[in-house]
């Protein structure tokens, strides 16, 4: 299925398969915005409800073009379900972590990537929710070294074409290192509950854009 796009690399006859989806943080920044939060809130929030979220499920295609990746719809939405009244802040929090969790793994899996994982960008200042996404994924993740990941990318892509030697293995050394918890089964359970939402809601998106629903 189309999704995401093919990039050429410095190196000769090396490519990028990229699976960039319109929304990961962002939808985090939306909701936080929304129930009058602060990213310096998000680990105690998340600390306030639980994996599942209490029961609150979330699909993270909050961007108003649709998603590009793990598919291509521009009538892709984003959504909560199972609120209740008792439903809190911390709950839609948690939700939307693990919702763009899964959509992280739905990307891998489609494009069916493999080997070292690393994970770098304003939500991987957050160890709960890394060790959530090692959990949803379970393989280790390794936290790129910061600050300016892409600039130092950048650099080291001139330094290669213009033959400019440095210590890769150096500039390339993770911070740390979140090994996943084998014991996340819960994660597993909810990642198929999140594929099946995906399926129905897709049907429901190309439904209404044809003027069906």
């Amino acid at each position: 299925e189309p999704m995401g796009m093919t990039l050429c690399m410095p190196s000769d006859g090396t490519w990028l398969r990229a699976a960039p989806a319109m929304v990961g943080t962002a939808s985090l920044d939306w909701i936080l915005n929304l129930i009058g939060a602060k990213p310096d809130d998000v680990e105690n929030l998340l600390a306030q409800s639980a994996p599942g979220a209490r029961g609150v499920t979330a699909l993270p295609y909050f961007a108003a073009t649709g998603e590009r990746a793990p598919f291509v719809d521009v009538n892709a939405r984003g959504q909560f379900a199972g609120l209740t009244m008792n439903t809190t802040r911390a709950d839609l929090v948690t939700a939307i972590c693990e919702s763009v969790a899964y959509a992280a793994r739905h990307c891998i899996e489609a494009v069916g990537l493999s080997g070292r994982l690393f994970v770098c960008g304003g939500g991987a200042s957050s160890p709960v929710w890394r060790q959530m996404i090692a959990d949803v994924l379970q393989v280790p993740l390794h936290v790129a070294r910061r600050p300016e990941v892409g600039a130092r990318g950048a650099a080291m892509a001139a330094m290669d074409v213009t033959k400019i030697a440095y210590d890769h293995a150096e500039w390339t050394a993770p911070e740390s290192t979140v090994e996943p918890n084998s014991k996340a089964s819960h994660y597993q359970a909810g990642y198929h509950y999140y594929l099946e939402t995906v399926a129905s809601a897709r049907k429901l998106w190309r439904n209404s854009s044809t003027g069906m629903a």
